[in-house]
């Protein structure tokens, strides 16, 4: 399982990639159409959920609790 600060800098194709567990939380926050883009890959998940209006903590904790 990743460390919480670690997964904030992972782009969001990459945290797709490696967690596959991670697509469920990303589309309840409306995230998961966006990371499959290429924009996506150049934006880590923390500058993600800012632009996206998502809160960054409770998003970190729905993922660590998926991934868990």
């Amino acid at each position: 399982m990743p460390q919480t600060e670690a997964i904030k800098q992972m782009a969001l194709s990459e945290i797709l990639q490696q967690y596959p567990g991670s697509e469920s939380v990303l589309d309840q926050y409306g995230l998961l159409l966006y990371a499959k883009t290429e924009t996506a890959r150049h934006e880590n998940l923390e500058a993600s959920a800012l632009v996206h209006g998502v809160n960054i903590d409770q998003l970190i904790r729905d993922l660590m609790a998926q991934l868990s």
